[in-house]
């Protein structure tokens, strides 16, 4: 399972959920929110593992000379602060463009494609900090990543997990972002800041990175290790166990 899905426990929705994965020997969620919803639905927790993401930490990882990269995308040498999303409502990408108008001296930049895509090109004429990107290849993303000094997820909803700020973290770049569904997971308080995802809220958690050099460094230089020790393959052994223990069940 790879969201929340923030259904009614009593609902006929959730009644369909339950009676088709109840038919599954296993189940495996990104989070703790999740596996809570899908308890709260009536399954058995017998059935329920809590697995992390991983990524490629040889294809993410921090680019030494951050200054030239950004001179290559033509981006001004200056602070700035990176969203990869879906350009969606639920995304954030609203909130994120209007931080971006109260902090004039940040660059803020979006990568991605979706319904607001002509939303955002509009918005990235009439606002001279703001850059859009378009859509990246997966492939290149790990480049995009190192464009920003700081990686913000503003979800307005429960997210699954939070993949970007795990790919971000690889790249070295802190995170501030959305409190919501499993992005507490990835995030801890020594990589980033996690906000009710507010205008107001995000506005105040980048410029307190941004005004404080030594939170700043601290911060950054934390990034790297931290996913090395909580998104390595190893992750991919909890998957490995549960069908070996349901292996188990079977005999």
């Amino acid at each position: 399972m790879h969201a929340i899905y923030e259904l009614n426990p009593k609902s006929k929705t959730s009644f369909f959920v339950r009676n088709i994965l109840m038919s599954a020997d296993g189940i495996s969620t990104l989070s703790k929110p999740s596996y809570d919803e899908l308890v709260s639905f009536g399954i058995n927790p017998r059935k329920l593992l809590i697995h992390k993401n991983w990524i490629d930490l040889d294809r993410f990882k921090p680019i030494p000379n951050k200054l030239t990269l950004k001179r290559h995308f033509n981006l001004p040498d200056r602070f700035s602060v990176i969203c990869i999303a879906r350009l969606t409502i639920i995304k954030g990408i609203k909130e994120f463009i209007s931080v971006a108008k109260k902090i004039p001296e940040v660059s803020f930049i979006i990568v991605g494609n979706g319904p607001l895509e002509r939303f955002v090109i509009d918005e990235s004429k009439k606002t001279k900090n703001l850059y859009f990107m378009g859509s990246v290849d997966y492939l290149d993303l790990h480049i995009y990543y190192n464009l920003g000094d700081i990686f913000c997820i503003p979800s307005q909803y429960e997210e699954g997990y939070g993949r970007v700020a795990a790919e971000a973290l690889a790249c070295g770049s802190p995170v501030v972002g959305s409190n919501k569904g499993g992005i507490p997971e990835v995030v801890s308080c020594g990589v980033g800041i996690l906000v009710d995802p507010s205008v107001k809220n995000l506005t105040e958690a980048i410029l307190r990175i941004y005004e404080d050099h030594e939170l700043f460094n601290r911060l950054q230089q934390s990034c790297r290790s931290y996913a090395e020790k909580n998104f390595s393959s190893r992750n991919a052994d909890i998957i490995f166990k549960g069908y070996e223990g349901i292996e188990t069940l079977k005999s």
